[in-house]
């Protein structure tokens, strides 16, 4: 008996700490959120690539080496596609048809836009990790998994 009594006071202090928990934890998104929000305003910052994903494939990325810096109107920088193909994207062009759709209710920002021909989304949410997905006119997809950061 005292066996299940001291169970049944463990399982109810583990929910109050549970419980307690996710407030915290939903704070912590909504300001993440707000930060990511406020910073793809300023339409100033770089999106740092850690994963590359192709055809079922994937591959980690050097995040020191693999950015693209968005500066208002104008792209710049490169990102690795898979090291069979021993290709980069390189990217020293003016960004067009620069859309954002902000979806407060689910915490995630959608950034579109063209660079001549091909067609760019990125899906940043509230826990930082942004996707990075380009669309070529010759129906190639790629895409990159990884963190929208300040511009430097």
């Amino acid at each position: 008996m005292k066996k299940l009594v001291l169970l049944a006071m463990l399982f109810g202090l583990s929910i109050t700490l549970n419980a307690q928990a996710k407030p915290n934890q939903i704070a912590k998104f909504q300001a993440s959120y707000n930060n990511l929000k406020a910073l793809v305003k300023t339409q100033q910052y770089q999106f740092v690539a850690e994963w590359v994903f192709k055809n079922k494939k994937r591959e980690q990325l050097n995040s020191e080496s693999n950015i693209i810096k968005i500066n208002k109107s104008n792209i710049s920088g490169h990102l690795g596609i898979l090291n069979s193909e021993k290709k980069t994207i390189d990217a020293n062009s003016t960004i067009e048809n620069y859309k954002v759709s902000f979806k407060d209710n689910e915490q995630q920002v959608l950034i579109k836009f063209n660079i001549g021909k091909d067609e760019y989304n990125i899906d940043v949410n509230a826990n930082g990790n942004t996707f990075l997905t380009a669309s070529s006119s010759n129906s190639n997809t790629i895409s990159w998994k990884g963190k929208l950061k300040k511009l430097k």
